[in-house]
């Protein structure tokens, strides 16, 4: 399932493109567009040794306004996957997610 066949995103769309067919199908598009990529790098995550080393490097190299958006939007993605199911596949990650955003953290935009 896409994330633009989710219940979520559909009642966002609906409420941002005010019922616009045109914009609600570029809203989809670009979310679409945006999923893949994400995917594509989240394969790269799970096929390289130095990942972490490379992802360091990256975030170093954007403009400090954008570190601060890239790790508030990993901090809510981990807090949302702190609440998933889980097995014995992903239950240290899910554990740790869940203690690592216990306490809410704000980043604000600057």
């Amino acid at each position: 399932m896409r994330y633009t066949e989710t219940r979520e995103w559909q009642e966002k769309a609906e409420i941002v493109s005010k019922m616009d067919i045109n914009h609600y199908m570029k809203l989809k598009a670009d979310a679409d567009k945006a999923e893949d990529k994400i995917e594509a790098a989240l394969d790269v995550l799970t096929q390289r040794h130095d990942v972490a080393s490379i992802l360091f490097h990256c975030l170093l190299m954007q403009h400090r306004t954008h570190q601060q958006s890239i790790i508030g939007n990993l901090y809510h993605a981990l807090s949302r996957y702190g609440q998933s199911s889980s097995d014995g596949r992903n239950e240290q990650a899910v554990t740790w997610a869940t203690k690592a955003t216990k306490d809410e953290q704000l980043f604000p935009f600057i």
